[in-house]
């Protein structure tokens, strides 16, 4: 068996289209982006959803609250911070490691240290579940998609990793617009059961404005 074929079984249902698609250098950044969409939504569903969204949600929304109520000891780095990510650790336990509260944790974990990071005050319940919702599905493309396939690709189609990196960043500025739109129903409801992805637009981004498009997700595959 050739070694891409063994790679191959590494993607789970759904994901391994996306991968055909991509190496078969044919579909253009927007179609391989609504693949993903598509496959994300089914992703969502067939795994039940995120049990302890709101968990996850609270415990942010109470460091971000502590933060703002004690400016001074968060800008001294007197605040600890290490109860808010052993909460998180603890809902994911409770949920006996449940494969999509994995990932929650992971998305708010990094959600809250960039909220640390750059020092911003709290946000609104429904803004801070749809950061939290998109944050999510950014780790689950990653983590079925991208993450799994970059070295395949550089070594059956683009030859580099700046090559490969370019064409990512320009696939998730294609996905940005419909995935925070999954994100925000996904956020209403985070048991995903009427989970869809989103009709296509007919508006076209040219690849400069792909290039430009700020990006939730990262590039460098799951941590």
């Amino acid at each position: 068996m050739a070694d891409e074929d063994i790679f191959q079984k590494g993607f789970v249902p759904g994901w391994l289209k996306v991968y055909r698609m991509a190496v078969g250098g044919d579909a253009s950044p927007r179609v391989i982006g609504a693949a993903c969409i598509g496959a994300l939504a089914r992703t969502l569903r067939a795994g039940g959803g995120c049990p302890g969204f709101s968990s996850f949600a609270h415990i942010v929304n109470a460091a971000e609250k502590e933060r703002q109520s004690f400016p001074l000891l968060a800008v001294s780095g007197m605040l600890d911070d290490r109860r808010a990510f052993d909460s998180l650790r603890k809902i994911e336990i409770d949920n006996g490691g449940h494969r999509m509260t994995r990932v929650a944790a992971r998305a708010a974990q990094r959600l809250l240290a960039k909220s640390v990071a750059s020092g911003s005050g709290t946000r609104p319940g429904s803004q801070l579940h749809r950061d939290l919702a998109e944050a999510i599905c950014w780790e689950v493309v990653d983590h079925h998609f991208f993450g799994r396939a970059r070295e395949l690709l550089i070594q059956h189609r683009f030859g580099d990793a700046a090559s490969e990196r370019q064409w990512e960043q320009v696939v998730k500025g294609a996905m940005q617009l419909p995935l925070s739109r999954l994100a925000s129903g996904f956020a209403s409801d985070p048991t995903a059961q009427r989970l869809r992805a989103p009709r296509r637009s007919d508006k076209r981004l040219s690849t400069k404005q792909m290039l430009d498009e700020p990006l939730t997700g990262t590039t460098d595959g799951p941590p």
